[in-house]
């Protein structure tokens, strides 16, 4: 039995999402405090390095295979931004209700 195409791809958009998700919770947790390196290149990492994981996950699924490989590639990778500000979203929101019930206090 095939699986429609819709069911195949979406294991495979919640790990990309989980990935984005726990790399900004290290990130935010101060995962490169203690790295020599400039902060230019802090930065580049910590938005490529999701970026690259998520589209490469998805790389493999059946989503947008119909397309020419160029314009999938992009599209695949527009699909990786948008799960890394959703999950950076997620994240936000989480802090705020944190904050809010007076669990958490920002430092």
């Amino acid at each position: 039995m095939q699986l429609p195409t819709s069911q195949t791809y979406r294991p495979r958009l919640a790990v990309a999402f989980l990935v984005c998700l726990v790399w900004l919770v290290l990130l935010a947790l101060g995962a490169f405090e203690r790295v020599p390196l400039p902060v230019e290149v802090k930065a580049l990492i910590g938005f490529l390095a999701p970026l690259a994981v998520a589209a490469a996950l998805l790389y493999r699924t059946a989503l947008f295979r119909e397309m020419k490989q160029s314009r999938r590639v992009v599209n695949l990778v527009g699909v990786a931004l948008a799960l890394l500000v959703c999950s950076g979203a997620l994240l936000l929101m989480l802090s705020l209700l944190l904050f809010a019930l007076g669990i958490s206090s920002p430092p």
